[in-house]
């Protein structure tokens, strides 16, 4: 039996049913004796009888397709556009003070291992952590390599020192978790058009702050092998650790807030 709150909610999809339909007969067999289905399937008819004369609407032409093609091409180059300066200055600010932190400050530098080296070592790494956010993509890739040279520069021939170096990959890990959680927070508010790329580059960009703060905390420094696979290696998996929180980032934001 048809029901007036399903006559009145469904209306127009009555009216559109063939007149030999047993929904449509019941419900305007109903109407007969209540106003207000009556009135709604005549709304509902009137509808219909609208939605037949309408006239269908025409193809799109190829000079109106060419037209909307060149006005998206046009905003390609603002889609690409590079990161803006404020980002960039967090995200570099929190590297730097992952470096100089653990450094109690900046006061071990004086009389440590390498202060020299390490100044230089941060200094180089912060320029190209922030050209990596401003350009994005696979400018990413110089940081990794950038640890790579620096390891192979600095080193000689000796052990790895597998038991602290352990140590020293944790260490650049934990470096990497301050401008990553700076990265992470900027993410969540739609900042970024590539969070994973983004979120990658800060944690490398910590991961290298790291090892510049190694320069003078590490003691078993002057290894190929323990500086490639420790030092650079942390700088590997941060890289990995930041695409990993780029996927949580997507959990948590809202669509209103991805960027345009």
């Amino acid at each position: 039996m048809m029901t007036c709150a399903r006559i009145q909610s469904e209306a127009g999809g009555l009216a559109a049913l063939s007149a030999e339909d047993p929904q449509r007969a019941a419900a305007f067999a109903h109407a007969r004796t209540c106003p207000a289905c009556a009135a709604a399937l005549g709304e509902g008819v009137a509808m219909i009888g609208l939605l037949q004369m309408a006239a269908p609407l025409a193809a799109p032409t190829r000079a109106q397709l060419e037209r909307a093609a060149a006005e998206i091409r046009a905003d390609l180059p603002q889609a690409r556009s590079t990161l803006g300066p404020r980002p960039v200055v967090a995200i570099v600010a929190a590297s730097l003070a992952a470096w100089i932190l653990p450094l109690a400050g900046g006061l071990r530098l004086v009389g440590g291992q390498h202060p020299g080296r390490s100044v230089l070592l941060a200094i180089l790494f912060a320029s190209l952590s922030a050209g990596s956010l401003a350009l994005g993509g696979w400018s990413v890739a110089a940081l990794p390599l950038a640890s790579l040279g620096a390891s192979f520069l600095f080193g000689v021939s000796g052990a790895w020192n597998a038991a602290h170096g352990l140590h020293c990959l944790g260490f650049e890990l934990l470096t990497a978790a301050v401008p990553l959680v700076a990265a992470f927070s900027l993410a969540r508010r739609g900042v970024f058009r590539s969070p994973a790329t983004a979120l990658a580059t800060a944690a490398a960009a910590g991961a290298l702050m790291g090892q510049a703060a190694l320069e003078v905390t590490c003691p078993v420094l002057g290894s190929y092998g323990h500086l490639g696979l420790f030092h650079t290696g942390g700088v590997v998996l941060a890289l990995g650790l930041g695409v990993f929180a780029a996927r949580l980032v997507g959990r948590t934001i809202s669509p209103a807030q991805m960027p345009r």
